[in-house]
């Protein structure tokens, strides 16, 4: 099963790993409880015995999980996941979009050098699933590189001074930041 990052921290007293499936069989059999508010029982967490022992029982595959290792933490005071949706800068998935999602996500392998590319692809892809992949219009826009005709000094969907498009430089950080801290291999 892929381990995922999740982030730097853990709560206290519970299990590092989060363990997730979005399956109605199995939360019909009692394995996990809905996970968020929202989600009117769509994704359910469960503990790492609930999960085995649903394996063992052949009622759930190993590929029928998400496994997460770490979470993110927001300040009480300022801010928090809540105002940094409102603020644009995370987004819920519409409910009608949660499994397409989740399915997306389970094709992923565990992570290696060879199918780094593969696994940040279908990680757009779940992005594009969950609904607001027409956000990303910019990318299709033709550019005008340099001065001239059809130039726009307001046009942040290049780099300053240069033809690379943002969303370019983005994929490549992505990319060197997954290399780096989830491989180890800073070169790639």
């Amino acid at each position: 099963i892929p381990l995922r990052y999740g982030g730097d921290y853990a709560v206290k007293g519970q299990s590092p790993l989060l363990w997730l499936h979005c399956d109605d069989n199995l939360r019909d059999s009692g394995v996990g409880t809905p996970f968020g508010k929202n989600t009117e029982g769509k994704v359910c967490k469960c503990s790492q015995e609930q999960a085995q022992e649903a394996i063992s029982k052949k009622i759930a595959k190993a590929t029928d999980f998400l496994v997460i290792s770490g979470v993110c933490v927001w300040p009480k005071l300022g801010g928090s996941l809540a105002t940094e949706v409102k603020r644009g800068i995370f987004e819920i998935v519409p409910e009608s979009n949660i499994e397409g999602v989740f399915g997306t996500l389970q094709k992923q392998k565990v992570l290696s050098f060879l199918n780094l590319s593969d696994n940040i692809e279908l990680a757009h892809a779940a992005w594009e699933r969950s609904g607001d992949a027409n956000k990303s219009a910019l990318d299709d826009k033709v550019l005008t590189l340099g001065i001239g005709e059809g130039y726009d000094d307001d046009d942040d969907s290049v780099v300053f001074n240069s033809d690379k498009k943002v969303s370019e430089l983005a994929d490549d950080a992505k990319r060197k930041w997954i290399a780096t801290f989830l491989l180890g291999q800073p070169t790639i």
